[in-house]
């Protein structure tokens, strides 16, 4: 865990959209275990289990997901929210219980939230995940060794209502009532632009 105490805030936990079963974060170590319930990123009202620190202007956050159990319609990844609400708008990158890899996106509150990019991983976890805002552009991206870095969508600032101050964090939800989805994070690192 690389800590940034001056500039960056100590992750809170907020169960979005309130689902019906609250989730649970937990450090085991150096590492982040997040347990969510809830019916995910889709639709106009997300649900699950938002692990954030805030984020002024440009940034990224970035994590390394090292072991996961889900049903089929979870999902567990990283995200940058407009704000902790259900039908905030965001961009998120993270993996689903098909073994997707996928980028989504709400472009303003309210809205519906779409896939920006999917394709199917085999033998993972674990893969590095990462979104960025940097000089009018989000970036969604992913590694098998946290230096190699591919890109899986870009799309402009301008497209994404997301505001100056927005909130950084994993998201875990299980997208069924009673099951969880338990996802193990390490390297978990939200970082403001400038900061090396």
């Amino acid at each position: 865990v690389q800590v940034l105490a001056v500039e960056v805030s100590p992750p809170v936990l907020t169960h979005v959209g309130n689902p019906l079963i609250r989730g649970l974060v937990r450090w085991v170590g150096d590492d982040l275990r997040t347990i969510g319930y809830g019916t995910s990123l889709r639709g106009r009202l997300d649900q699950g289990t938002f692990f954030s620190q805030p984020l002024q202007g440009d940034g990224m956050i970035t994590a390394r997901l090292v072991s996961l159990q889900m049903s089929t319609p979870g999902f567990a990844g990283i995200t940058l929210r407009s704000s902790p609400a259900g039908d905030s708008a965001h961009v998120s990158i993270g993996l689903t219980g098909q073994r997707l890899l996928r980028v989504l996106a709400r472009t303003s509150a309210g809205g519906q939230t779409a896939t920006l990019a999917s394709r199917t991983l085999t033998g993972v976890p674990p893969i590095w995940l990462r979104v960025a805002r940097s000089g009018g552009v989000l970036t969604a991206s992913s590694s098998v060794d946290g230096n190699v870095w591919q890109v899986e969508a870009t799309l402009p600032t301008t497209t994404v209502s997301l505001g100056t101050a927005i909130e950084a964090g994993t998201f875990t939800s299980s997208g069924v009532r009673n099951r969880p989805t338990i996802a193990l994070f390490s390297d978990f690192e939200t970082r403001p632009a400038g900061i090396q």
